[in-house]
């Protein structure tokens, strides 16, 4: 791929309504998050300082939240908070609170006992001596705690966007789902322009308080400061305003993807579709990550349409153990009529194609030891190394059937993300991965799916689920979707996934060309 500077400049002049609105996603989430930081940590590090007893517990919570993995974290907010930004703000909140706590608590102990003395002496209280002596003379320190609790929210804003909580991090997310360095860099590099930036400005901020602290008669410097706060405040206070999920009647509907070429093809399939058909305004949270997520942000209303996989919807969702006599109608049925009865969800009509799972491997490995069906997996020496998606280590038709129905010992797994097996397969870093049957880059790398002879693999049939009272509020988004119905083979659904894996381009562009080609939508 061509990563020139006229290409690379071009490419980013093409995204820029949506880069602006990314950053601006970026910005609130920091701005807020560290806000939160600021109103927490400060009267934490009061507490610390004149409650000797609590110091070492105060410090002992802020630096284990610390060593607790961000996504780790995020993850086990999601449950109580769901998707969006409501779970990421606690999250960045929780990581700010260690340099704030910490540089307020030096700040306030670095005044010199002879300046409290001095300050008992001509009868100030307790609370005048912190707000007048040693509040002021720590702002340089507190202000050092800001920017470096800031920065850490940079980052951790960034991986947000695995929660759908926006920002920056969703066109990494989306270029690693799709395999496209320029999405990577066109969150990355913004990222970290906006923590130097950050970095730099909140440093300007503790120069001006240093020299406001050591020269106090200087009433510009004191006017100049309020002023940029006051700027400060109101650019929080417009993106908030602009960015913040406010709580009234929502007139538009969420459709959602999860975290791989396909399901963000299906989706954009299904939005075009209705943004050309209907008047319904459409919002896109794509690149949500694994099945769980996107089923809870069902139930908590947060989206309305996703594509989702009759295979996965049976063992995963419905808890029901696959039985290899059951027909590809009989399951549909089966997660149809659950679906609508335990949550109010509605199967449409799916697109047509299989998109099993299978197992991959080189074909020169598979002509090395005359591999045709998984079985044969066991002609393998025993240090065969594996990779499959985090999900599939807990799946029945994942590892676990792998072992407990081929008998596979598996003693050399790697978890990846699915739009990186792929590349570690042709590069000989696995030997042997977990695929989905229609990714385009099976030909491309040459590789083998092998046989699933013990049948531990559902079918994999495609199609739009939508929460019943959407589809109740809007009856035409189901005549708007009809036309996708049987409409996609397995061949045709590989072809436009290797667009985006291979050709790069968006899987929007790729929707968009295929709906144009069938006459679907207007050119």
């Amino acid at each position: 791929m061509n990563l020139s500077n006229s290409t690379f400049l071009q490419f980013m002049a093409s995204q820029g309504p949506s880069l602006l609105e990314k950053t601006g996603q970026q910005i609130y989430l920091v701005s807020t998050a560290t806000f939160l930081s600021i109103m927490v940590g400060i009267p934490l590090a009061l507490l610390a300082h004149y409650y000797k007893r609590l110091r070492a517990l105060i410090l002992s919570i802020a630096n284990v939240v610390q060593t607790i993995p961000s996504l780790a974290l995020l993850a086990f907010l999601l449950p109580f908070f769901g998707i969006g930004p409501k779970p990421a703000l606690i999250a960045m909140a929780l990581y700010g609170l260690l340099p704030i706590v910490r540089a307020t608590l030096t700040g306030i102990e670095s005044v010199s006992p002879q300046l409290r003395e001095t300050a008992t002496a001509t009868g100030l209280t307790a609370y005048q001596t912190l707000t007048l002596l040693e509040l002021p003379l720590a702002v340089p320190n507190i202000i050092s705690g800001i920017k470096t609790s800031a920065v850490i929210n940079v980052g951790v804003a960034t991986l947000a966007a695995f929660i759908g909580a926006g920002g920056l991090g969703d066109f990494i997310m989306r270029g690693l789902a799709v395999d496209s360095t320029r999405l990577v860099l066109l969150g990355a590099i913004p990222a970290a322009l906006l923590a130097l930036f950050i970095d730099g400005f909140i440093g300007f901020l503790a120069k001006l308080s240093d020299r406001r602290v050591h020269r106090p008669s200087d009433k510009k410097l004191k006017y100049r400061l309020w002023i940029i706060l006051l700027v400060i405040a109101a650019l929080i206070i417009g993106i908030a305003v602009k960015f913040l999920p406010l709580h009234h009647k929502r007139t538009e509907i969420v459709i959602a993807s999860k975290n791989f070429t396909e399901s963000l093809i299906l989706a954009e399939l299904t939005a075009i579709m209705i943004e050309d058909h209907t008047h319904i305004k459409v919002v896109r949270k794509l690149n949500l990550g694994s099945t769980v997520i996107c089923q809870q942000a069902m139930l908590n209303k947060q989206i309305d349409i996703y594509p989702e996989y009759t295979g996965t919807a049976y063992p995963i969702i419905l808890h029901q153990p696959y039985r290899s006599n059951l027909t590809t109608q009989a399951i549909y049925d089966t997660v149809k009529t659950a679906y609508k009865k335990q949550f109010d969800i509605v199967w449409l009509e799916p697109f047509g194609f299989n998109n099993s799972q299978g197992i991959a491997v080189r074909a020169a490995m598979a002509r090395k030891y005359h591999l045709k069906t998984i079985s044969d997996l066991k002609k393998v020496p025993p240090q065969l190394s594996f990779a499959a998606p985090s999900e599939a280590f807990q799946r029945a038709d994942g590892v676990l059937g792998l072992r407990e129905i081929y008998g596979l010992s598996l003693n050399n797994t790697r978890e990846m993300e699915m739009s990186l097996m792929y590349d570690a397969l042709h590069n000989k870093r696995v030997d042997a991965s977990l695929v989905f049957t229609t990714d385009g880059r099976i030909p491309k790398y040459h590789l083998q799916v092998l046989i699933d002879d013990k049948h531990i693999f559902p079918p994999y049939y495609a199609a739009p689920v939508i929460r019943g009272a959407v589809l109740k509020r809007y009856p035409q988004i189901e005549t708007a979707l009809a036309p996708l119905a049987n409409l996609l083979d397995e061949k045709t659904m590989q072809q436009l996934n290797a667009k985006v894996d291979i050709d790069h381009e968006t899987p929007h562009e790729v929707a968009l060309a295929f709906l144009e080609g069938k006459g679907l939508v207007d050119k």
